[in-house]
């Protein structure tokens, strides 16, 4: 898998996309739901919250050229926004959001200007602008069920499945809390708006940010399925001999950290989809199990535990699809 993907699943500055469908999906989306706070409330970022970023690598934002007036506003208003400091220069060991070529990105000291981390939905710009026959007949869409659906992206990561989802023609609540991730993923909304393939794929997609277990139970009107894609632990892809993590998602690691909740994720999503809630899985990992009272994340077989009803399986990704609970 290429080590730039479209957007931690597909963010990048002009990064090579993935050759497959199922190639982005990994790529990405794991960047999760990650609580932030009220619907559209932009919290700032601080190190007991849960969703912002963890005790860790500095955080900022970058400051523009100067001459870039519109820029450093911008940049002003976002430091101020997520409660971060504005910088003249990337911290060692941190990472910081930079405002490059009106497109917002996640850098290290090892990112060139351009090749940081964005939320980019081109690659489904790109299939649309190809008749999007590829985007229908993957294992994402057979997982959903036939018609269009009201769908909740509980972790939406860059957007990459919210992108996804609403080019298949499915209305999308996008739901990520952490902010840092959110500021990237709002940037990648609003540039699906200036595409002439994507002004209808931003119509389909509201995002908030929040702690989708909490937020799942506040909706107006239920949706029929969510989707859910956890951040599963480094230490288990390693010790299963995966390979590493492309770039977008180690650098969207230092920021959120691994998804402990997802049991309890899995808990709310089937309580509130009307149809069912699909979860994507890295293809050597276990099903999550839902369980009430259980912290572990991948589930441990206690009795209550309710796995999937069936799965679908691609080359990279396991879509495992859960009944809603009664």
């Amino acid at each position: 898998m290429p080590d730039d993907t479209q957007g931690a699943e597909r963010g990048k500055a002009r990064p090579a996309a993935p050759g497959t469908a199922e190639e982005r999906a990994i790529a990405g989306d794991g960047a999760s739901a990650r609580p932030k706070d009220a619907l559209g409330a932009q919290p700032s970022v601080s190190a007991t919250d849960r969703g912002a970023a963890p005790p860790g690598p500095a955080i900022v934002v970058l400051s523009p050229a100067p001459e870039d007036a519109t820029a450093v506003e911008r940049a002003a208003a976002l430091a101020a926004r997520l409660g971060v400091p504005l910088a003249s220069s990337i911290p060692d060991g941190g990472v910081a959001l930079c405002i490059d070529s009106r497109r917002l990105e996640l850098r290290t000291q090892e990112d060139r200007p351009g090749r940081g981390v964005r939320s980019d939905p081109g690659w489904v710009i790109e299939s649309l602008r190809r008749g999007g026959n590829a985007l229908r007949g993957d294992p994402l869409a057979r997982a959903l069920g036939r018609g269009p659906k009201r769908i909740v992206d509980a972790t939406a990561g860059l957007g990459g499945d919210a992108f996804h989802l609403a080019a298949l023609g499915h209305t999308v609540i996008a739901i990520e809390r952490n902010p840092i991730v959110h500021a990237l993923l709002e940037d990648g909304l609003a540039a699906v708006g200036r595409e002439a393939h994507g002004a209808a794929l931003g119509e389909r997609i509201e995002l908030r940010c929040g702690d989708a277990s909490a937020l799942l139970g506040e909706l107006r009107e239920p949706p029929q399925v969510v989707l859910i894609d956890p951040m599963f632990p480094s230490g288990r892809a390693a010790r299963r001999g995966s390979a590493l993590p492309p770039k977008s998602m180690q650098r969207l690691r230092l920021v959120v950290g691994d998804d402990d909740d997802a049991p309890a994720l899995l808990l709310a999503a089937r309580r509130a989809a009307t149809e069912r809630v699909v979860a994507k899985r890295g293809d050597a990992l276990p099903p999550i199990r839902s369980a009430a009272g259980s912290g572990n994340s991948e589930g441990a077989g206690r009795t209550g535990d309710t796995g999937p009803a069936w799965s679908i399986a691609g080359t990279t990704v396991r879509y495992d699809v859960y009944r809603p609970e009664a």
